[in-house]
Parts: structure tokens; sequence; C-alpha cells
């Protein structure tokens, strides 16, 4: 089945409009509003270095903390942290 020249120029102008509007969304998601620290380069921003050693209430809380900070020395360059006051550590 072939279609006439004015169904062709049909398909052809619906072809053209959804890539229109395909492109159009595109580069309105580029003319959005910024971006969070955490995907725009500020990586280091997104937790503050912690001036001195932090101790977890449990387990879970002390891995997650000393998990954080060695990322933290690893990838932003952050010195350890200073032992508290008063410890022996």
């Amino acid at each position: 089945m072939r279609l006439s020249k004015r169904e062709a120029s049909g398909t052809n102008a619906l072809a053209r409009a959804v890539i229109l509007a395909i492109c159009g969304i595109s580069l309105a998601a580029c003319a959005s509003a910024p971006r969070p620290a955490s995907v725009k380069g500020g990586e280091c921003k997104v937790f503050p270095r912690p001036p001195t050693v932090v101790v977890g209430q449990t387990p879970y809380d002390q891995g997650w903390i000393d998990d954080t900070i060695e990322s933290g020395v690893a990838s932003c360059g952050w010195q350890r942290p200073a032992p508290r006051a008063g410890t022996a550590k």
C-alpha cells in the first residue's frame, strides 16, 4: 500500500513535530534551576569536615561516620579529625 503525496507529507510533518518536541524538552531541561551541590562539582561541600573525632551511639552509626570521614580524607583531601579533649586517643 502506497501513501499518496498528501498522506506522506502529513506523516513527514508529524515526524518533524515529534522530533522538534523532543529537542525542545531536552533543551528546556538544560535551562532549568541549578543542580544540587552533589552533582555540580561541590561533592566535598555536602558534608563538612568534622574538626574533632565523632563518636557514634551504635556500631552502625560509628561505621557510617568512619566511612564518611575516610571518604572525605581520600577524595576531598580532608585532614583527619583531631582527638577530643580529655581522650587518650
